[in-house]
């Protein structure tokens, strides 16, 4: 259980699903507190969208790290988080943190979706922090 908690909360390598270099997303903030924390480790931006952010290579998709990290934190609309996770699982990502809102809290839509991250999660050994 303990390498489990230390990949959520002393993690040596991060993928961050949904880096952007808009000010105003989430992902945005989330790449300049790591960076601006010191973070030690390796950080591996994904959004097919740039090719570097902040410094950093960015990678289309989650096949695409160069390794495995230690978390996966995601930062997208929540109807693709749970095909991110099936990612997550087969690149053999065992941690993510959502922090994407859209599940629960917004209806039966929201709802299904839970149900499908969960499933995703279980099938591929994915632990989750999150949604929300």
């Amino acid at each position: 259980m303990k390498k489990v908690l230390d990949h959520f909360f002393r993690p040596q390598s991060i993928a961050l699903i949904g880096a952007t270099e808009k000010t105003e997303k989430i992902g945005q903030a989330v790449l300049q507190n790591l960076l601006s924390a010191g973070f030690k480790g390796d950080i591996f931006p994904v959004n097919p969208k740039y090719d570097s952010l902040a410094g950093l290579k960015c990678y289309a998709n989650v096949g695409k790290l160069p390794a495995v990290p230690d978390l996966a934190i995601i930062v997208t609309p929540a109807v693709i988080v749970p095909g991110l996770i099936k990612e997550c699982g087969k690149k053999g990502i065992t941690s993510a943190l959502v922090l994407s809102a859209g599940f629960k809290e917004a209806g039966e839509a929201g709802e299904n979706l839970f149900r499908d991250l969960k499933a995703q999660a279980k099938e591929y050994g994915v632990r989750l922090i999150g949604p929300n």
